[in-house]
């Protein structure tokens, strides 16, 4: 029997096509070399299911195409794409209800010259104050399919803390320019290797604009002021094995870094993260999903601080609600459709978030605990790079009681 089983084996792969040629559609604006490049696709290669199985994933990872298919007539393959608009201007706002705080627009195109490399810009005004940065990466770059990043900025920060009773009582302004550089690296089809670097400012003030903590700090016995100079080198590791669809994922994958910072006036400190994802695809489209994330960081400045809130962490409190070196977070959301277009496609959310938040890793039994669920909607355009608006509202239930509205125009996690 094993023989037999051997026989067939050399005989399907003597007969085996090999790709002689490749064939093009849809593609209006990627460049066909692009598209070869992407798919890692190659003349020469022997036709399988789960090469081409592979290639179609590579594709729809960029996230550049509503649909990708990959088909072998002979030895001929077809990539057929259907493009998404990806230049994207935007414009984004928040505001008290009675004055307008933040501004920030900008333009990106993510697939600049058809080659599925983006560039941008933006602008931030804050309070009186004005930011910006200038943003490029390049992905499939030579043999190694290097993804490399670049990102120039400068931008003010305001932190606001909160005592363990929910009262306010601090807050400072950061001023940070800096310089990040990174550079990821594929080891395999579900390992990915990522090593960045910042180069990053930091100045201190109780005031900015017409926003002014000066009071409530002397009041409770706190100063901010001074500056830092930083340089952050960061390694990280990631294992993978996610399925794309248009607005659906499946799979799973975990991940892991470490960092060491070179402050000039803190002495630097080391911080680490651990996270883990898995999706599934249900019935009528839907999708479930569970995250979570685990952060540490030793040190004694206050701009290394993790922060966690509406946005980031457990919805239905203020952003930012919560602070320390330790932070452990979990969230289980549900998502199902109810519209489902070529343009327009509408996902109602249901939630459940949980985190812990301590000084330190060594104080982790008297972790501040956190929760809460609710539900939320998200509008996206399979046509459209990047698009989507996301409202979720929260109720906070334990320790701390608190509702609210989070917003966004990104899902609140999404595969890594």
């Amino acid at each position: 029997m094993k023989t037999i089983l051997f026989l067939m084996i050399t005989v399907s792969l003597l007969f085996a096509e090999t790709i002689s040629s490749f064939q093009f559609e849809g593609n209006r604006r990627t460049k066909e070399q692009t598209l070869i490049t992407i798919s890692t696709l190659a003349l020469g290669d022997t036709i399988s299911d789960s090469l081409l199985d592979f290639a179609e994933q590579k594709l729809l990872r960029t996230e550049l195409f509503a649909l990708a298919s990959i088909t072998a007539d002979s030895s001929v393959v077809t990539i057929r794409v259907a493009e998404k608009w990806s230049i994207i201007p935007f414009v984004s706002f928040q505001g008290n209800g009675s004055s307008l705080s933040l501004i920030n627009t900008g333009l990106y195109d993510a697939n600049f010259l058809g080659r599925a490399a983006t560039i941008g810009a933006d602008y931030t005004y804050l309070i009186g104050t004005h930011g910006g940065q200038l943003f490029a990466m390049k992905d499939n770059i030579g043999e190694k399919n290097l993804k490399l990043t670049g990102r120039l900025r400068t931008q003010r920060v305001i932190s606001s803390w909160y005592s363990k009773t929910g009262q306010s009582e601090a807050g400072f302004i950061t001023h940070r320019k800096s310089v990040f550089l990174s550079a990821e690296r594929p080891m395999g089809k579900k390992v990915t290797a990522t090593f960045a670097t910042t180069v990053q400012r930091d100045e201190l003030s109780d005031t900015i604009g017409g926003a002014s903590f000066d009071s409530l700090n002397s009041a409770n016995g706190f100063q901010f002021e001074g500056s830092n100079l930083a340089v952050v080198p960061t390694a990280s590791i990631r294992f993978s094995n996610f399925r794309y669809k248009t607005f659906s994922y499946s799979g799973w994958g975990v991940k892991g870094g470490y960092g060491h910072a070179f402050e000039s006036d803190f002495g630097g400190y080391n911080s680490f993260s651990l996270g883990a994802q898995w999706y599934k695809e249900l019935p009528l489209r839907s999708n479930l999903a569970i995250n979570g994330d685990l952060y540490g960081a030793d040190g004694h400045g206050v701009t290394n601080l993790f922060y966690l809130g509406g946005m980031n962490g457990v919805r239905g409190f203020p952003d930012n609600f919560f602070r320390g070196r330790a932070i452990g977070k979990m969230n289980l959301e549900f998502r199902i459709p109810s519209l489902n277009t070529q343009w327009i496609v509408l996902q109602h959310a249901f939630f459940s978030d949980f985190a812990v938040v301590a000084d330190r890793l060594t104080s982790l039994e008297s972790a501040q605990q956190i929760g809460s669920s609710g539900v939320g909607i998200r509008i996206l355009s399979p046509k459209i790079y990047s698009f989507m608006i996301r409202l979720d509202y929260g109720w906070g239930y334990g320790a701390f009681t608190s509702r609210g509205l989070s917003f966004g125009t990104t899902h609140y996690f999404r595969p890594f």
